[in-house]
């Protein structure tokens, strides 16, 4: 481990991996948006806190849509929340800690994380690409933006056939004082961007 980190990169992944893998064999999701083979699904955590999920089919392999998600230059393209996102130091191929600005409509302000991003790839037919919040003095929250946390988010992305089902699960908090009337505005946010990503890969 990098001595300057409080943390170890690998094995923050890893907790993120096991929390997703894990969600997969749960009950208790409540449907809350279906169209079409586009879903919205919501659950608590044993701690409360709401966890959002969302499911969609994409005419690609797991390759063509881990790459979407993972290269900043591509993710800029579809993912219209996404400011700015910088790499900021990298193990290998598959692990490395991000610094992400997110934007979010008025009354929200905008909202900064800095995170360890991992993907692990299970045999030829399966991805999975997680990020959790983790402290970075090094990389202090800018005034106008406030600094959310995400205690665990990814993509999972299991080839069906010919084409990929694609999972997007989040369990955060956005910090701040958030009125209740905009939460299900955030729950839309991440069909959104699955939505996004699947128009943006039909053309490319």
């Amino acid at each position: 481990m990098d001595p300057e980190l409080s943390f170890d990169p690998a094995e923050v992944f890893d907790e993120v991996s096991g929390y997703l893998d894990s969600l997969e064999l749960t009950g208790g999701w409540q449907i809350t948006y279906f169209k079409a083979g586009d879903i919205i699904k919501q659950r608590k955590d044993v701690d409360d806190t709401l966890i959002y999920s969302a499911e969609t089919i994409i005419n690609k392999t797991p390759e063509e849509i881990s790459s979407a998600i993972i290269e900043l230059d591509q993710r800029k393209k579809w993912d219209n929340y996404t400011l700015e996102c910088e790499s900021l130091a990298q193990w290998g191929k598959n692990l490395q800690l991000l610094y992400l600005q997110q934007k979010f409509k008025w009354p929200m302000s905008n909202r900064d994380y800095v995170l360890i991003q991992g993907i692990a790839r299970e045999m030829e037919d399966k991805i999975l690409i997680g990020w959790k919040s983790v402290g970075y003095d090094k990389k202090p929250h800018i005034g106008s933006f406030v600094r959310g946390t995400i205690y665990y988010s990814g993509f999972i992305i299991t080839k069906v056939n010919e084409v990929s089902h694609v999972t997007y699960v989040e369990k955060s908090d956005f910090s701040g004082l958030i009125p209740a009337s905009l939460m299900k505005m955030l729950q839309k946010r991440s069909l959104n961007a699955v939505l996004a990503l699947k128009e943006y890969l039909k053309s490319n």
